[in-house]
């Protein structure tokens, strides 16, 4: 059975009263909320990046992976970018240094999971980037990279619907096809959300992502799942109870 995930975001103080009782885990990115106490709560940890440079200073951090280690039971990060070197605008990464090869990409991902492995006992999952024209996303997008990692290093996917939304949106691929081309099976965690226009805008979710929703239950068994939506607390209140009582109906909660 899944358990919805509830971010810690500026909202989460106004609407834990409503959501904690029907969630099941917490996602938390910063160091300082691991030392919160969440009530028996399953902890999942997400680190932005994970190729770049920018990344480096988290994973060489043996103390805080350590940390890591006692408090969560999941930690993800994210599949890419393409190059060490990033900078960043309103929709993410743009590429400052010169674009990765496959092999580049796997030989660098060996040294880090190898490094994160000595100290994290716990699962990890890597999660599928929102793909732009701003270089900083070559071959990460691609589904059958994503496959050829998640079974190189044995690791999970987190599954970003919001994410598969722009990237097939910008390079104008159907959605269902570039959904069969990952590796759905080893979907141990969703995020939803509804993006815009090409853009990871963070929206609710409406009939179409619900549908891309349940055509994804179908073919794993996610053990988590988190509504990404950061914009408002009523929404979050009742984003968050509407995916409930979805999940209920599909016998997933």
């Amino acid at each position: 059975m899944m358990k919805i995930g509830l971010p810690i975001s500026q909202y989460f103080e106004q609407v834990k009263i409503d959501l904690l009782p029907i969630a099941g885990a917490v996602s938390v990115r910063k160091e300082k909320d691991l030392d919160k106490d969440f009530e028996g709560k399953d902890v999942l940890f997400h680190a932005n990046g994970f190729i770049n440079d920018e990344f480096d200073a988290l994973i060489n951090n043996c103390r805080f992976l350590k940390k890591i280690q006692s408090r969560a039971g999941l930690l993800s990060f994210d599949l890419g970018p393409s190059c060490r070197k990033v900078g960043c605008f309103h929709n993410g990464y743009v590429a400052k240094s010169h674009i990765l090869t496959e092999g580049q990409i796997l030989k660098i991902a060996d040294k880090k999971i190898n490094n994160i492995r000595k100290y994290f006992k716990g699962i990890i999952s890597v999660e599928n980037l929102d793909y732009h024209l701003s270089g900083a996303y070559e071959i990460v997008c691609v589904p059958e990279f994503v496959d050829a990692f998640v079974k190189e290093f044995n690791v999970y996917l987190t599954l970003d619907i919001g994410h598969v939304e722009a990237t097939c949106s910008n390079l104008s691929i159907d959605i269902h096809d570039y959904l069969e081309r990952m590796p759905l099976s080893k979907v141990i965690e969703i995020h939803l959300s509804r993006s815009f226009l090409g853009k990871d805008s963070h929206e609710l979710p409406d009939e179409k992502e619900y549908k891309l929703l349940d055509f994804v239950l179908k073919k794993s068994s996610a053990n988590y799942i988190i509504l990404e939506y950061y914009h408002d607390a009523d929404n979050i209140i009742y984003g968050n109870k509407k995916l409930a009582r979805f999940l209920k109906r599909k016998r997933c909660l």
